[in-house]
């Protein structure tokens, strides 16, 4: 038996233990949500989480609106930047771009 370490309690805390436990808490979860699925049906449940499930329903919208707001801010910004001679990243497959590419004034130094 391999002990990985021992407990507060001067009990050795083994591989076994672990298993064992995990299972039990595993059965007894299970065990709760099939007694509450034969107790609560659909209409009840969504009864009893409304505020919840509508408030998560609230946060998954605004999230999914917020992805394409971002996008479309993100090229603004962008464009902007390489209308004044800054460059954001390279080009796809180079290192870095020459002052020539984007723009920029030869003499003038700008920041990166």
């Amino acid at each position: 038996m391999t002990i990985f370490t021992y407990l507060p309690s001067d009990t050795p805390l083994m591989p076994e233990r672990i298993t064992f436990g995990a299972a039990a808490v595993l059965t007894a979860v299970l065990g709760w949500f099939s007694c509450c699925n034969a107790v609560l049906t659909w209409d009840k449940f969504a009864d009893v989480f409304a505020r919840i499930i509508s408030a998560l329903s609230l946060v998954l919208s605004m999230a999914l609106c917020f992805a394409p707001k971002l996008k479309v801010q993100i090229k603004a910004v962008t464009d902007a930047q390489r209308c004044i001679g800054h460059t954001v990243c390279p080009a796809p497959g180079r290192q870095s771009c020459s002052r020539s590419e984007v723009g920029a004034p030869e003499g003038r130094e700008y920041l990166s």
